[in-house]
């Protein structure tokens, strides 16, 4: 997805949400640390034309190109990490790694 789609994006959510509190924003879809460039600058972009708002930001990904600098790019953005782990013996353990370093694991 563009940057200019992302910014249409947002821009329609929040223009038909303002009475909510708090707006998540995920991405989704694909492997989306391939456009790892242009989800940073959309979160500026939130940041810098929403600045009022309280926005939470989630990205899923297979982790296939997750290394610790994106992880930690991520985390000072904001995004919350999911790590899902499934295999076999295993039920799903998913691990949310938060911007203040601090892990949740769940099953």
């Amino acid at each position: 997805m563009t940057l200019g789609i992302m910014k249409k994006c947002v821009d329609f959510i929040m223009a038909r949400s303002s009475g909510i509190a708090e707006i998540s924003l995920g991405f989704y879809g694909g492997e989306p640390l391939l456009e790892i460039e242009n989800i940073k600058k959309c979160v500026d972009y939130v940041k810098e034309t929403y600045r009022g708002r309280s926005v939470r930001y989630v990205m899923t990904t297979n982790e296939l190109f997750l290394m610790m600098k994106i992880l930690i790019s991520c985390l000072k953005t904001g995004l919350m990490c999911p790590l899902v782990l499934m295999g076999q013996g295993l039920s799903m353990i998913r691990i949310v790694f938060f911007r203040t370093a601090q892990a949740r694991l769940t099953r």
